[in-house]
């Protein structure tokens, strides 16, 4: 048999980004290069551009473009094993297109992982086929950081997705089978179990097609301020088809509820941060001509004594005031989104989740200040609409715990259990509201405008 050019088997430090010797490539997709070489591209000026619209987010320690959709956009990065500031990253092929990686979440909340687990435990095939996947995804990251400079990191560390004995993510597999065709089974059937993601057209806009939306399309933007992050989509929406493409999305940590819990009010530093962050978002939407806008804030403007200024401010950058939600409202648009995606079509046009796990349906929306527990007898707006929900929002998000109770790094014992004190009540008190659901949904930073 002959080996793929560069190829030196799991143990080797010279592993190209292609398909271990004999491997065939998963159907369904283009992999690599156009040419079909298989070999991961440097990525160019452009494509960073792209890549942080999918992300919402400049990358970082990009290598390389692992593998392009058949859209001819990245949606696997290669990404350094160490990046720059020091932080060890053991994730070398990183998932970046939203579409791709929505459809990896529907199967998630359809149970495959849990399924996937079960077989690996009970075929002795399936589990030596992972743990080659395993190797082969070591050695790979241990000769990026050689080339890199950099040494490999520690023994003993991860790999991804939970190889090679358990299934944790199948985002983490399915790109590996994306830049390495042939290297990942379980990834493999990921990918031809999530359907045709690239069918509707690029899932960020280019360049040359940021200029107007798409004939029939209206180019909206949302912008959802939260206790912790600031997020911005720009998306061109067809009200005949009633999707979204997306055309911007960004995210930056702003923190404007801090200190919030403990002074009661917005401090000048974090209203300062939250204004200079939407002063770029508006000449984002300006650039890209949204004929509309909507902003929404959450918990740290609901709890804030200075609330006012916050809303002067934003109407002053956006020329519209933000709408500050309440609890009820932040819980009826969080299971909206929630359950839409859950109950999205896969391949075929049948609905996973709603087959397997018929409603009733929790959705725990954990915030920086506030955390939802919303729980609804269908999916999407149409169950939301119809009022058929229970919520309750309670005090107790990611910043206020860390705020309040985790003073060390990392937390100390005694720190961890103020926290648990503080946040067991508060989900026991939400836990006498429900009944029994059919799936718990973890809903955590999505658009709510």
């Amino acid at each position: 048999m002959t080996a793929a050019p560069g190829w030196r088997g799991p143990a080797g430090r010279a592993v190209a980004d292609g398909p271990p010797p004999g491997k065939p490539a998963s159907p369904g997709v283009r992999y690599g290069r156009p040419d079909g070489a298989g070999a991961a591209d440097a990525p160019s000026a452009g494509d960073i551009a792209l890549i942080a619209a999918q992300l919402g987010r400049p990358p970082r320690g990009t290598l390389a473009v692992a593998h392009r959709c058949p859209c001819g956009l990245p949606d696997v990065v290669k990404t350094a094993p160490w990046l720059p500031d020091g932080t060890l990253f053991p994730t070398l092929y990183y998932l970046t297109c939203p579409r791709a990686s929505a459809a990896m979440s529907r199967l998630e909340a359809a149970g495959l992982m849990r399924e996937m687990t079960q077989r690996l435990a009970g075929d002795p095939g399936l589990r030596q086929q992972q743990q080659a996947a395993h190797r082969d995804y070591l050695a790979r990251r241990d000769a990026a950081a050689l080339a890199a400079g950099t040494r490999p990191p520690p023994p003993g560390t991860a790999s991804a997705g939970g190889m090679p004995d358990r299934v944790k993510c199948l985002h983490a597999l399915a790109a590996h089978e994306l830049a390495c065709p042939g290297a990942n089974a379980l990834g493999r059937e990921a990918i031809q179990a999530a359907g045709k993601w690239w069918a509707a057209g690029p899932c960020v806009a280019g360049p040359d097609s940021a200029e107007r939306p798409a004939a029939g399309g209206v180019r909206v933007a949302a912008i959802d301020c939260g206790t912790n992050s600031l997020r911005l989509l720009i998306a061109d929406m067809d009200p005949g088809q009633a999707t979204l493409a997306d055309v911007v999305r960004r995210m930056e940590i702003v923190r404007l509820g801090q200190g919030v819990d403990a002074t009661g009010s917005l401090a000048p530093d974090a209203l300062a941060r939250t204004f200079r962050v939407l002063e770029e978002y508006a000449r984002i939407v300006a650039d890209a001509s949204a004929s509309a806008i909507r902003m929404v804030a959450t918990s740290a403007t609901r709890d804030a004594a200075n609330s006012a200024e916050f809303l002067r401010g934003v109407t002053r950058i956006l020329g519209v005031p933000p709408e500050v939600l309440t609890g009820g409202q932040e819980a009826f648009l969080s299971f909206t989104g929630a359950t839409a995606e859950l109950a999205a079509p896969r391949a075929g046009g049948k609905r996973r989740a709603a087959a397997q796990f018929p409603p009733p349906y929790l959705v725990v929306d954990i915030g920086g200040g506030s955390t939802e527990f919303v729980l609804g007898g269908g999916t999407g707006i149409g169950a939301a609409a119809d009022g058929a929900l229970a919520a309750v929002s309670v005090d107790i998000g990611c910043v206020r715990m860390t705020e309040r109770h985790l003073h060390s790094d990392p937390p100390t014992d005694a720190e961890v259990a103020a926290a648990v004190a503080d946040i067991d009540p508060a989900a026991r008190a939400a836990g006498s509201h429900a009944r029994r659901p059919g799936r718990i949904c973890h809903h955590r930073g999505r658009h709510r405008a």
